[in-house]
């Protein structure tokens, strides 16, 4: 399967006037999938090379509850997981954990980590 650089590629080429030879040599792709390439419509240059342009799979029943969750963790930032699982559940959430596990900790501020600082001799907190 070609990506959608290398079918811009050979639309270009084509459309420079190279020949089909020459086409498969400079981008490694075979006659056959070149012709079949150059017959389609031509790649719009602002789509090629984007990643997630679009989502591949089936779309997640957790993504409707995202805003409630920001909403309760920007409320209180100090929830439980388990609260707001529990909060989704009753809102209406009826499909798996995974995708509710997934949807709580992408969303929680982070707190940085204090720093303990020990004034003493080196040997003398290992007694």
């Amino acid at each position: 399967m070609l990506d959608t650089l290398q079918r811009h590629a050979i639309q270009v080429l084509r459309r420079a006037g190279h020949t089909l030879d020459e086409i498969s040599t400079l981008t490694a792709v075979g006659k056959r999938s070149g012709r079949r390439v150059s017959a389609k419509p031509m790649i719009s240059e602002s789509g090629v090379g984007t990643p997630g342009a679009r989502s591949i799979g089936r779309p997640s029943k957790a993504e409707a509850y995202r805003t409630r969750v920001i909403g309760w963790v920007t409320e209180d930032p100090a929830l439980q997981s388990v609260q707001l699982l529990r909060r989704v559940k009753l809102a209406g959430y009826d499909g798996a954990k995974r995708a509710r596990y997934e949807l709580v900790p992408a969303k929680r501020p982070s707190t940085p980590r204090p720093v303990v600082r020990l004034e003493g001799l080196a040997g003398k907190f290992t007694q």
